[in-house]
């Protein structure tokens, strides 16, 4: 799918950019963040409505990957509320030379 056609598939919710950060101006900003050594608590601001949930992964650039997850889900029209209901799944991958 090329990206006119993957862009013209969302539907519109008004928006032109979504904007994500540790900024509390961003429209997904994170309010509460609690590292622990196997996962990470987080409560999201989604557009003023609270998110909390948990993934099995570390790090600050790893909430902005979630924040950014978000942002793609709510432009395919994925309701933010169904986003953190759900356990996120997380598969690994590797490039395996068949030479």
């Amino acid at each position: 799918m090329g990206q006119k056609s993957f862009c013209a598939a969302a539907p519109p919710n008004g928006d032109s950019v979504i904007t994500t950060g540790f900024d509390s101006a961003a429209q997904i900003h994170p309010v509460e963040i609690d590292y622990a050594a196997t996962h990470t608590d987080i409560v999201l601001d989604v557009r003023g409505t609270a998110s909390p949930f948990s993934y099995p992964l570390v790090g600050r650039f790893n909430v902005e990957n979630v924040m950014t997850a978000f942002a793609v889900g709510m432009q395919l029209g994925i309701s933010t509320g169904s986003s953190s209901r759900r356990s996120p799944t997380f598969r690994r991958c590797r490039v395996v030379s068949s030479a």
